[in-house]
């Protein structure tokens, strides 16, 4: 599945959730979970903020350095996704407040 494919199914959350699992890391799908329940947001909605962030604020070399690690992948949308959230929500990456109304 492709990021774009992927983006567009966020929508339903069981679409979101098989998305998250496609990344295939349980103590990292955990992690991610308890973010978005931390926020009280649904997992869909949570997965598009963060996807929003990161296209707003990523530099050239991290959206390189994320096409890369998913071009050479079976799973491309899953390992974009994880880059992505790694990138927004993990330590080292952060968690930066993308909360409504904020870029």
């Amino acid at each position: 599945m492709l990021l774009g494919d992927l983006i567009k199914q966020l929508d339903d959350e069981a679409a979101a959730t098989e998305a998250l699992l496609s990344i295939g890391d349980i103590a990292f799908i955990v992690r991610i979970q308890e973010l978005a329940a931390a926020e009280e947001t649904a997992l869909g909605a949570y997965l598009r903020r963060k996807i929003s962030h990161f296209s707003a604020t990523a530099d050239a070399d991290t959206w390189m350095a994320v096409m890369m690690t998913s071009s050479r992948s079976k799973n491309p949308g899953g390992n974009c996704l994880r880059a992505i959230l790694e990138t927004t929500c993990m330590p080292g990456g952060g968690c930066a407040d993308t909360s409504e109304g904020q870029a």
